[in-house]
């Protein structure tokens, strides 16, 4: 299958159903709670950062049929967006079909912060860390591969998942962003799967995600452009699908 190619075939968003008993943590993730497939809960951790010197992230993992090491998905919302967003039964039933833990935090806006380039959208800074933070701490009490991540942002979550995956190449399997406001680009050729996506109708957005794209292509890197006709600023349910049916695509190689 050619590149962007799964975007347009139904038959490349199947996914396998995997049986299993509950899993229950015994190491005090907090508000951890059954749920049909799997465990989700949220626990809090410390950063560095003024204005999320605490920092809540959510978390879900697969029903276990195996005590197999499971791979990690890192989902970012939009800006003051928590990570709960992503309690969400589309998300959940993918992560425990697709053996995935999901880590969603809820970082929150520093306007100064930003325009110094030290805000969570900037994960070289703090916020990068912080996300391994909270891998380790769901490491703690089940097995997980941390050798191949993969992202899904939108729009202040975008910037941070995309520039993670710049930091970071090495830790990163692949990425789906969406309409991420401001854009790094790739000064060299990295091992990620990218989906850059944004709507027609945002203009500012859609030129830095073209940039992206063209970069990355001139680099030989493996991207894929998806716009969305008559769409502005907004996350909409066919982003967060294809971004699904993207990980897959990627999952399967």
């Amino acid at each position: 299958m050619s590149r962007g190619e799964y975007l347009k075939n139904p038959a490349a968003s199947k996914i396998m159903v995997f049986a299993g008993a509950a899993f229950f943590f015994a190491c005090g993730l907090a508000a951890a709670a059954a749920q049909d497939g799997g465990i989700k809960g949220c626990r809090t951790i410390s950063t560095p950062d003024p204005a999320n010197r605490q920092v809540q992230f959510f978390f879900f993992v697969p029903d276990l049929a195996a005590k197999e090491a499971l791979k990690v998905l890192v989902c970012l919302p939009g800006l003051n967006t928590p990570g709960t967003t992503f309690d969400d039964p589309a998300w959940l039933d993918f992560a425990d079909r697709n053996r995935l833990v999901l880590i969603a935090p809820s970082f929150q806006a520093d306007d100064k912060g930003f325009a110094e380039k030290r805000s969570f959208q900037y994960p070289e800074v703090w916020s990068g860390q912080a996300l391994l933070d909270m891998i380790a701490a769901v490491g703690q009490v089940v097995r997980l591969r941390t050798d191949g991540l993969y992202l899904f942002g939108f729009s202040a979550g975008a910037q941070t998942a995309h520039r993670f995956a710049l930091w970071k190449p090495e830790l990163c399997r692949a990425v789906a962003f969406f309409a991420a406001g401001r854009v790094d680009l790739p000064e060299r050729r990295i091992s990620v799967s990218f989906l850059a996506g944004c709507g027609e109708l945002d203009d500012q957005r859609l030129a830095g995600i073209r940039e992206f794209a063209g970069r990355a292509e001139k680099l030989g890197m493996d991207i894929v452009l998806k716009t969305y006709p008559d769409m502005g600023h907004a996350l909409i349910p066919e982003m967060e699908a294809d971004a699904r049916i993207f990980f897959v695509w990627q999952l399967s190689k």
